[in-house]
């Protein structure tokens, strides 16, 4: 099963948030921080996703699996490369 991917990329001198691996920005932010708490939010919303984050380089610097139990509580755990 493919789960949605929701990724944080430098954008020149702002962070983009960009949605399944997409190269269109659904928000972009001045800070990381803004645009990691942004993609986490669209994470918890959608229940089962991926959050990953790109160093400037484009390589995955950090990626988390969000996964809704039944009860309704959200999961974070990190995925080693």
């Amino acid at each position: 099963m493919k789960l949605p991917r929701v990724t944080v990329r430098r954008y020149g001198g702002r962070w983009g948030v960009t949605d399944t691996g997409g190269d269109w920005i659904l928000a972009d932010f001045a800070l990381r921080q803004d645009a990691m708490d942004y993609a986490r939010a669209l994470a918890v919303a959608e229940g089962n996703s991926i959050v990953e984050e790109e160093d400037v380089q484009g390589r995955v610097a950090l990626r988390q699996l969000f996964s809704l139990e039944a009860s309704g509580i959200v999961r974070v755990r990190p995925i080693a490369e």
